[in-house]
């Protein structure tokens, strides 16, 4: 058997992605809208592996995952070492990125976007993103097909930047203190109440000069269930706000068994969807949310009907 190096490049899955693996961890200790910019245009000249069915006319076919929402994304890896047992499809391709960033955005899919390394990383590239790496692409192609340069060609306005932060800081930042810290991060969020959150989102930014907010845009609401629950209210900036942006978040505490739920009102396409972010930093949707007075109700008749059904 041969140990050379195939020629095509398409056909080995030794692909090397150190600079973009490097610059993924990078990005996720600094969420900056320049290191956002310059990892996007690492992915746009580079290759990626793609696991794809057995096509209709026998031909590899996108492979597909969907979220505990609903939600369809495209699989893509970094290297063979991210691959494991749970991808289990006939073919694995080597392909450019923009291929890949291709067969998301075809018609009929209803791909949502682009999650990189999902059972490491679990970096998210949405479709508007995709929208605009295909953009580029095009023109590029329209113009002599020089390469992309990092960082330089596929720019997030600062707006733009601003609301995929809301999403984040919502979705992901939050309730990943409150499951690390439990209980110090309840008592400091009741003591200290706006300044904690306004701080604790300045400081996801890293670099101060792009955090447009003040802590008077933040409100936040402890409220005494019981002796043995606590709510925490949490409200958001609007302004500069999108689709997945959480307008509120309500943390319940049990005092007794010092555990917490973190539960949110988001934006959707159309209203609001009332969601709970779990201690796996997993989503679950359950659908429209109620108007803002009865919300409370809502999140207390979901956990009662939880423990019915499990006593």
């Amino acid at each position: 058997m041969s140990n050379k190096i195939p020629r095509d490049q398409s056909q080995t899955l030794e692909i090397n992605n150190d600079e973009i693996e490097s610059m993924m961890k990078q990005y996720a200790d600094e969420r900056t809208v320049e290191n956002l910019n310059r990892l996007v245009g690492m992915f746009h000249k580079g290759r990626v592996i793609v696991p794809a069915n057995m096509g209709p006319k026998k031909q590899p076919a996108p492979y597909f995952i969907t979220n505990q929402e609903g939600k369809i994304f495209l699989p893509v890896f970094t290297s063979k070492k991210q691959l494991t047992s749970k991808i289990a499809t006939p073919y694995l391709l080597n392909i450019p990125y923009i291929a890949a960033n291709t067969m998301a955005l075809q018609d009929g899919m209803n791909c949502e976007g682009i999650v990189v390394n999902p059972f490491t990383n679990n970096l998210i590239f949405r479709k508007d993103l995709l929208v605009k790496i295909d953009e580029v692409e095009k023109k590029r192609k329209a113009t002599g097909g020089t390469d992309p340069v990092a960082g330089k060609k596929v720019q997030m306005t600062e707006q733009e930047y601003m609301a995929y932060e809301l999403r984040q800081f919502g979705g992901i930042f939050l309730p990943k203190i409150l499951f690390e810290k439990g209980k110090e991060f309840v008592d400091e969020l009741c003591d200290r109440k706006e300044a904690c959150v306004d701080e604790l989102f300045e400081a996801s930014y890293q670099q101060k000069r792009l955090y447009p907010y003040l802590e008077e845009e933040f409100a936040v609401m402890p409220m005494d269930m019981s002796e043995e629950q606590l709510i925490v209210r949490i409200d958001m900036p609007t302004r500069d706000a999108g689709i997945g942006s959480c307008d509120r978040v309500y943390i319940v505490w049990d005092k007794v068994a010092e555990k917490g739920r973190y539960f949110t009102i988001e934006r959707a396409a159309k209203g609001y969807i009332f969601g709970e972010v779990t201690s796996e930093l997993h989503h679950l949707n359950y659908g429209d949310a109620p108007v803002e007075g009865v919300e409370i109700q809502r999140i207390l008749k979901l956990m009662e009907n939880e423990k019915l059904q499990t006593s």
